[in-house]
């Protein structure tokens, strides 16, 4: 189990949901449409998800993948992560 400290501020909220509607990872009703079900499932920045999604339907995902922004992928493998008991309760 994972514990937030706080919850996320309003705006931030605001923000993160407007960008996933500019995207298109969001419908008008806040529903994930297709392409949002399918950056949901990546570790990496919605941005980028969608870059790379889009590089790999037109056949251009080597160049794609060579962009520095896209780097920031993070394995869930390889990523290291902070035990729930280092949270404190």
């Amino acid at each position: 189990m994972f514990c937030l400290q706080e919850p996320p501020e309003q705006d931030s909220i605001k923000s993160a949901i407007r960008t996933l509607r500019q995207i298109g990872a969001l419908d008008e009703k806040e529903n994930l449409t297709s392409l949002g079900q399918h950056l949901a499932s990546l570790p990496v920045d919605v941005r980028v998800g969608k870059m790379l999604l889009y590089g790999a339907v037109l056949g251009c995902l080597g160049p794609v993948s060579d962009d520095p922004y896209a780097t920031q992928i993070k394995y869930p493998i390889t990523t290291r992560l902070t035990p729930i008991h280092a949270f404190p309760h």
